[in-house]
């Protein structure tokens, strides 16, 4: 299923909720595509990124969460894992995103997918999970 930024936000909310009330973690992850916006036209970009989505949603587990934050850009939110938990997906799911734009696009895709990452309780001196939802929030505004 194919989740809005909105509904992803909302589901992100009520899980940092969670992870703050009972001491878990929560990891959630951007993953940015507007580097394809280079390389391909417009339609077949916004059906590879479907498609990413579909497969992504196939291949996380049960507890995750995905959705599309905007045209060029997936959200993956990880309840009850930690920062490392979350970093070890996400070198696994940049991997099938690799290779599905391989596979649509016919060339090797060797490029590093711009990813951001926040965590709860442990935000590794980076952004705490809430001034990233925040960011998320404004965003979709705009």
């Amino acid at each position: 299923m194919i989740h809005s930024s909105k509904t992803f936000l909302d589901r992100a909310g009520l899980e940092l909720n969670r992870a703050e009330r009972y001491r878990i973690f929560i990891s959630l992850t951007v993953m940015d595509l507007s580097f394809l916006s280079d390389s391909m036209e417009k339609e077949p970009i916004e059906a590879l990124i479907t498609s990413l989505e579909k497969n992504l949603a196939i291949k996380v587990r049960k507890s995750d969460f995905c959705a599309r934050i905007n045209k060029t850009s997936i959200g993956l939110l990880f309840p009850e894992t930690s920062r490392q938990g979350a970093e070890v997906a996400i070198n696994r799911l940049t991997e099938v995103v690799r290779d599905e734009i391989t596979k649509i696009s016919d060339s090797d895709v060797r490029q590093i997918i711009p990813t951001q990452l926040a965590s709860y309780p442990d935000a590794a001196g980076t952004v705490t999970v809430e001034q990233f939802l925040d960011k998320l929030t404004i965003a979709r505004q705009n």
